[in-house]
């Protein structure tokens, strides 16, 4: 799906404070707006901004001017105006919020996958005046060059809509934004039509030109030229399709892994910290594989935007360099701008033969999910193991209380011992879940005996 194609292709704003005297706030809203995409619908107001008390947001007027807009070129608008609930952390919230609302729609009837525009502020819940910004465009706006250094460039179509509007008027900020896109647009078109004019003019030229030998010539090599950057073009071709097309595979394996196991992952915190022994070494290599992927996929990623640079300028010997030829170094600086919190110091610097960059991918995404998996799967029993053991001793307790001391007499040693020894293996348990599950196991086996014999 070309939806994810542009994924990291992110405007990471943050929306400067200008109400400076506006009260600090937090929203009583605590679930997070999740609009179901409606074709036709191109505004979506969080009703915790629309109502809110003090500084409500009305954008009236703004869906029929996204429309106006979108038609010059067949591009789908579409602004969204978010409370910042849940989300915590450093970086742009906008953007993390924004890759959930893409999984969500993906696959939603009628949604525009490549000629949308996704506009979204997300208001902050302790400042109405602050917030985040953040801006994606679908897989055929790249033929433009709309891609992710034109959305952060100063100058491009997103930064100045942004920094003269905002925040006292998002609806003049998001119709800013569309106007600078169908500029962008515009511009292109302009300069192919402006070098076929130039063609014409030049097949057009009167036939007496052609006796001149120095013209013959020179029509000549332009002819050989032209059939050498053709044949070219023909030969680059299906390496430059295989790039997107992998990539487009990439950029959808990692939103997988993301939405399977980010929240695990922030669950965890300061992970070195807390485990210890088997389970800190097994969660590190599962880390470590999801910290690769992410740095090799965005470096992948910025790799090919290049590459997409020199195709447009028609320098396919330049693309064929760069995806067969020339060495792609990864370090832990490209690591993705929302993992880099998660995933800093885990990545070791590598040097890559362009196809081995580009079809390490798929192996690495199976070995992340399974490892992962696997972590998650090896924590849960095991943290289970230590409930189950709780809720059996309390039940022994109570029948104890109820048979008394006498009926319990033979089973009270033996109760004992896996009390005193279970101090020992929740000392192993807590920072070493995984080492100390088969201990806690025998001792759950034990106490269910003794739990059964009381319950005959």
């Amino acid at each position: 799906m070309k939806l994810f194609s542009n994924i990291t292709r992110m405007l990471v704003i943050a929306v400067v404070a200008l109400f400076a005297m506006a009260p600090s706030m937090a929203s009583a809203q605590t679930t997070p707006y999740r609009p179901n995409f409606s074709a036709g619908t191109q505004v979506y107001i969080d009703p915790a901004v629309a109502n809110h008390p003090d500084f409500p947001v009305s954008l009236s007027g703004l869906e029929s001017k996204l429309k106006d807009a979108g038609s010059a070129h067949g591009v789908v608008y579409i602004s969204v105006v978010v409370q910042q609930t849940t989300e915590r952390g450093g970086g742009n919230l906008a953007a993390d919020w924004l890759d959930q609302l893409l999984l969500r729609w993906g696959g939603a009837n009628g949604f525009p996958s490549d000629n949308y525009v996704l506009m979204v502020w997300m208001r902050s819940a302790s400042n109405p005046s602050e917030g985040w910004v953040a801006v994606n465009a679908g897989a055929n706006l790249k033929t433009y060059g709309l891609g992710k250094s034109m959305l952060d460039a100063a100058d491009g179509p997103v930064v100045p809509a942004v920094r003269k509007y905002m925040p006292q008027d998002p609806k003049g900020a998001f119709l800013g934004i569309a106007g600078g896109v169908n500029k962008v647009v515009d511009d292109y078109n302009a300069a192919q039509q402006s070098a076929k004019d130039r063609s014409d003019f030049m097949a057009q030229l009167p036939i007496y030109f052609l006796i001149l030998l120095v013209a013959g010539g020179a029509v000549a090599f332009f002819v050989v030229r032209s059939k050498g950057a053709k044949d070219l073009k023909a030969q680059v071709e299906p390496l430059f399709n295989e790039w997107n097309e992998k990539m487009e595979s990439a950029n959808a394996l990692y939103l997988k892994l993301r939405g399977g196991y980010l929240g695990f992952i922030q669950d965890q915190g300061d992970w070195k910290g807390k485990f210890s022994g088997s389970t800190k070494a097994q969660y590190e290599a599962a880390l470590t594989n999801f910290a690769d992927f992410s740095a090799r996929r965005s470096k992948a990623n910025a790799h090919l935007e290049e590459a997409h640079k020199l195709w447009q300028k028609g320098d396919y010997k330049g693309v064929r360099e760069m995806l067969q030829n020339q060495t792609i170094t990864v370090t832990g600086a490209d690591i993705a701008l929302e993992d880099a919190t998660l995933f800093g110091g885990l990545v070791v610097k590598n040097d890559y033969k362009p196809s081995e960059l580009l079809n390490s991918m798929a192996t690495l995404f199976d070995q992340t999910n399974k490892a992962l998996a696997g972590i998650m799967k090896s924590l849960n029993e095991a943290l289970a193991a230590g409930s189950e053991l709780d809720a059996v001793q309390a039940d022994i307790e109570m029948k104890w209380a109820q048979a008394g001391d006498k009926s319990f007499a033979p089973h009270k040693a033996e109760f004992d011992a896996i009390n005193v020894e279970e101090v020992q293996v929740r000392l192993t348990y807590k920072s070493d879940p995984l080492a100390g599950k088969a201990a806690m196991l025998a001792l759950v086996a034990r106490a269910k005996a003794i739990q059964s014999k009381l319950a005959a």
